[in-house]
């Protein structure tokens, strides 16, 4: 049998590090298994150095999704949807499409008193491309 992990956790913090150990105990049972995960960097190396494939593209995030039935993504500015990167945010909506995947909502990393208020308008207009009117702060 095929499992498909996916995990949010962009480092190997916490939920992350469980996902890797969940996936090598799953392994260790004779199961084949696929780590997607959101971020890039840390958790795709150790996934890696655990010998567990790991993704973190796009459209093998919505792949494992339609495999797994789920119907919703939230896609975050600092990894996947950058808010200033119209061409990518045009081929996310594209691919949502092709897999049948919504935008729950979007991650937009922004935080009071850091980044500056102007720079709502670009999440914003990000969110109703990515065909969402909702964002998380």
């Amino acid at each position: 049998m095929t499992i498909i992990i996916l995990t949010t956790a962009g480092n190997v913090s916490g939920g992350a590090r469980q996902a890797l150990y969940l996936g090598k105990a799953l392994e260790a049972l004779g199961h084949t298994v696929e780590f997607v995960c959101r971020g890039t960097g840390e958790t795709i190396q150790i996934a890696q150095k655990m010998g567990l494939r790991c993704t973190a593209l796009p459209k093998k995030i919505l792949e494992a999704m339609k495999k797994a039935g789920l119907a919703c993504i939230e896609w975050g500015s600092d990894v996947h949807a950058p808010c200033d990167d119209e061409a990518n945010l045009a081929y996310l909506v594209q691919l949502q499409k092709e897999y049948g995947i919504g935008c729950s909502s979007y991650g937009t990393y922004f935080r009071f008193g850091v980044n500056e208020v102007s720079e709502i308008k670009g999440y914003v207009d990000a969110a109703k491309i990515l065909g969402t009117d909702i964002i998380r702060l």
